[in-house]
């Protein structure tokens, strides 16, 4: 987890944000966005990757959401 968490970090000025790239396949559905961006309200890394998890998950399964919807309505 921690690695994985660490790789989608990134600090602007002060502080930290998590960001989860949309795969090709899924960016229409998000209106042709490139990631999924959160402040994490904290200057301290550590903190930020304490608090990154939930925002890593909640990105994910959103991002599986939309391939599900784009195989249903492939498939009719």
């Amino acid at each position: 987890m921690w690695n994985t968490a660490a790789n989608h970090l990134i600090k602007q000025g002060n502080t930290w944000y998590v960001k989860v790239a949309f795969p090709a396949d899924v960016q229409p559905a998000f209106d042709d966005n490139r990631a999924f961006t959160k402040t994490l309200k904290t200057s301290d890394k550590a903190d930020a990757i304490a608090r990154c998890g939930r925002w890593i998950a909640k990105f994910k399964t959103e991002i599986a959401e939309a391939r599900g919807k784009q195989l249903r309505q492939r498939c009719g």
